[in-house]
């Protein structure tokens, strides 16, 4: 995430804070500094010049401080550009300027990318909700049929058509009805 401070002077071509720990002179290029850092971040956030206000925070606070505490990323995960519908990857894509137009190729080039604020927006319009997105359809439960369960008719056309090595269970070992034990007789020849 792209975080935005800016000094309260909008006429000011450079501002510059020395000494920031860590990080030494910081330049503010018209005022303005962008940086994804956190640890810049939290150096701004508690230096004496920023309580002093010679300098504020543009970006929402309550993101800034969900990106610091590790609730945001900030960078594309597989889940992340998994969440994202079709027309999103492609809009990912050329934000990125990622090299392919397909939906699966621009999964693998943006992974690991940095989320600026534009690629945040993406995320925010283009994310599926789980409750959209197509679910695997589970197999249904193989359920063995009995010839005593059907029809005649029915049971003597399930044994025609049926491959020999499902027909497994099928006969009820008290089957009666001619018609169905002359189909699997055909099904299966009695040797000897």
């Amino acid at each position: 995430m792209q975080v935005i401070f800016a000094t309260k002077s909008k006429n000011q071509n450079r501002y510059s804070i020395n000494n920031i720990p860590g990080f030494g002179r910081m330049i503010f290029d018209k005022g303005v500094k962008i940086t994804t850092d956190k640890g810049l971040i939290k150096a701004l956030l508690n230096h004496k010049l920023y309580e002093r206000g010679d300098f504020y925070l543009v970006s929402n606070e309550e993101m800034v401080a969900n990106y610091l505490d590790g609730k945001l990323k900030d960078k594309l995960t597989k889940e992340l550009l998994d969440g994202l519908s079709i027309q999103g990857l492609k809009e990912l894509g050329r934000h990125t300027k990622c090299k392919s137009e397909q939906p699966s190729l621009i999964k693998v080039e943006a992974l690991g990318k940095p989320i600026t604020n534009k690629v945040q927006e993406i995320l925010d319009t283009y994310t599926v909700k789980e409750s959209f997105r197509e679910k695997p359809k589970e197999p249904e439960e193989f359920i063995v049929k009995r010839s005593g369960d059907m029809t005649a008719q029915e049971a003597v056309e399930y044994i025609t058509i049926t491959d020999a090595s499902n027909l497994k269970g099928f006969l009820n070992e008290d089957e009666e009805r001619k018609t169905v034990l002359s189909a699997w007789n055909k099904k299966f020849p009695k040797e000897g």
